[in-house]
C-alpha cells in the first residue's frame, strides 16, 4: 500500500486515482469532524467544499506526510466559514426578534454566533503570522514543537509569538485575564470511603399516569456526567444474585477544554471498587454540549503506567463510545407492548426512545420518569439492551442493563436465560434480554 507522501505527490502532478485514495483513507474522519463543528446536515456540503479545496491547494503542501492532520485543518476550515456566513446572516439586533434565536433546550445563540465573528475578526487583526499561529495551536491540534519544527523556528521563538499573540487578543476582545480557581478534589487513593449503601435498596417500578413529558438529556450516554463546568455526578453498579455494591465513580466536570478546535469540557473520573478502594482520576474525559446534541470528544484511561487517548476522530472510537446523542429524548410510539414485556417497533426517529411513564421508588424516595430502551440498530441474540428512568430534569435515576441470551458465550458459559432464570425479561422483535445489573445514581439515592 502506498504512503500517503506518495499519494500526495502523485496527486499534486494531477493524478486523480492517487487523491481518489486519499480522501477513501480519510473522508470518514472528516465526515465526524464536520458533524461535530457543524451538525450533520452539512456534512455532505461541507465535505464537498473540503475536497474540492484540498485538491485544488494539493501542491501546497509543504509536507505531504502530515496529509492527514492537514486536510482535517482544511475541515476545520471550512467549518469556520461556515459559521461565520451563518453568523452574519442571522445576527438579530431587535428584542422582539431574539426569541427566534431560542433552541429547544431554551438557550439563547445570539451571542455564541456573535463571539465566532468577533473571535475571527479579532485573529484578522493581529496579522497573518501571528493569528495562523494561534489557530495552528489552539484550534488545529498543532504542537509547540510541530508548529517550530515546520515553520524552522526555535520552541522559544514560538512560545514569545505564542505569549504575544494571546496578549493582544485579549485586548482586542476586551477579556481579563482571571485567576484560577480551586477545583474540585479527587478522592485519596485507596480510601474505602463510599456514600452508597452497601446493598442495593428496594426499587419499585409502576407505570405512570402521569402527563407524558420530553427530557432535555445533557448526560453523556450512559456514564451519566454532564459536560458543564461545576457539574458533578455519582453512581454506582449492583451486581446479582446479591446486589451488593460493585464499584462507584465519581464524574467532576473541572475546566473547558478543546478537542480537534471544538470546545468542550474536561470530566476527571474517580473509581472505586471493594478490593482497591477509590483510584483518582483513572479517566479523563471530554464531553461537549451543542444545540441539540450531547458529544463524546475524547477519552485518555490509565492502565500499565501509560495513559491511553481515543478520541472523535479515530477509526475505533464510535463503536467503543457512540457519536452524537439526540439531547431530546421522548415518547414517539417507536415501542408498542403486545403482551407484558413483549414490544415490536415502529419508525425509528432520533431521540424517539421513549416508552412509557413509570414511578419509580428507590428505597423511601419516588420519581416519576420517562422510561427509554436503548435498543441496537440490529437487534439479535448477541447483542446488548439499556432500559433506563429518567426525571423530568433529563437525569437519569435507574439505568438498567440487558444481555441478549447469547451475548459473549464462550467456553463453557451458559446463556444468560439460563445464567439467570428468574431476572426479568424483555423480548423485542422477537430477540430475548436478560436483565443483568443495575446502576443507581447519586440522585436516587439521595446523594
Amino acid at each position: 500500500m502506498a504512503e500517503d507522501a506518495e499519494l500526495v505527490l502523485r496527486g499534486a502532478s494531477g493524478d486523480e486515482c492517487a487523491f481518489a485514495e486519499l480522501v477513501r483513507r480519510y473522508q470518514e474522519p472528516v465526515k465526524r469532524l464536520i458533524h461535530y463543528q457543524v451538525g450533520a446536515a452539512e456534512v455532505e456540503d461541507l465535505l464537498q467544499e473540503t475536497l474540492v479545496q484540498a485538491w485544488r491547494d494539493l501542491s501546497r503542501l509543504r509536507r505531504p506526510d502530515l496529509f492527514r492532520a492537514w486536510l482535517l485543518q482544511v475541515a476545520r476550515n471550512r467549518c469556520r466559514d461556515f459559521r461565520k456566513r451563518a453568523a452574519r446572516r442571522e445576527r438579530v439586533t431587535a428584542d422582539e426578534e431574539l426569541e427566534a434565536h431560542a433552541n429547544r433546550a431554551g438557550r439563547i445563540l445570539l451571542r455564541e454566533r456573535e463571539a465566532v465573528v468577533e473571535v475571527e475578526e479579532a485573529l484578522e487583526e493581529i496579522g497573518t503570522a501571528d493569528g495562523d499561529l494561534v489557530r495552528d495551536f489552539y484550534l488545529g491540534g498543532w504542537t509547540i514543537s510541530e508548529i517550530a519544527d515546520r515553520d524552522r523556528l526555535p520552541e522559544g521563538t514560538v512560545k514569545r509569538r505564542l505569549f504575544r499573540a494571546r496578549h493582544h487578543l485579549r485586548e482586542l476582545l476586551d477579556v481579563e485575564q482571571r485567576e484560577r480557581k480551586d477545583e474540585m478534589k479527587a478522592h485519596r487513593k485507596g480510601s474505602k470511603s463510599q456514600p452508597f449503601p452497601a446493598k442495593r435498596p428496594q426499587i419499585d417500578i409502576k407505570p405512570s399516569r402521569a402527563k407524558p413529558f420530553a427530557v432535555d438529556c445533557r448526560e453523556l450516554k450512559w456514564w451519566f456526567g454532564i459536560p458543564e463546568v461545576g457539574a458533578r455526578t455519582l453512581w454506582t453498579i449492583y451486581d446479582p444474585p446479591d446486589w451488593k455494591l460493585a464499584n462507584a465513580t465519581d464524574m467532576r466536570s473541572v475546566r473547558r477544554a478543546r478537542v480537534h478546535d471544538l470546545e468542550g469540557v474536561e470530566i476527571e473520573v474517580d473509581e472505586w471498587t471493594r478490593e482497591e478502594g477509590w483510584e483518582p482520576v483513572k479517566w479523563t474525559m471530554y464531553g461537549r454540549l451543542s444545540e441539540m446534541e450531547v458529544q463524546w470528544l475524547a477519552t485518555a484511561r490509565m492502565g500499565d503506567g501509560e495513559r491511553r487517548l481515543s478520541t472523535f476522530l479515530d477509526e475505533e472510537f464510535m463503536a467503543d463510545w457512540g457519536g452524537p446523542e439526540p439531547r431530546r429524548l421522548e415518547d414517539k410510539g417507536r415501542f408498542v407492548e403486545v403482551e407484558d414485556g413483549v414490544y415490536e417497533q415502529r419508525k425509528v426517529e432520533p431521540g424517539g426512545i421513549g416508552a412509557g411513564m413509570f414511578t419509580v421508588s428507590v428505597g423511601d424516595r419516588r420519581f416519576t420518569c420517562l422510561r427509554v430502551l436503548d435498543v441496537p440498530e440490529r437487534v439479535d441474540e448477541g447483542g446488548t439492551l439499556v432500559e433506563a428512568y429518567l426525571e423530568k430534569n433529563g437525569r437519569t435515576v435507574l439505568f438498567r442493563r440487558y444481555n441478549g441470551r447469547k451475548w459473549k458465550l464462550g467456553g463453557e458459559r451458559r446463556p444468560w436465560d439460563e445464567a439467570f432464570p428468574e431476572h426479568r425479561r424483555l423480548v423485542i422483535e422477537g430477540v430475548t434480554y436478560v436483565h443483568w445489573y443495575d446502576c443507581l445514581t447519586g440522585l436516587a439515592c439521595g446523594l
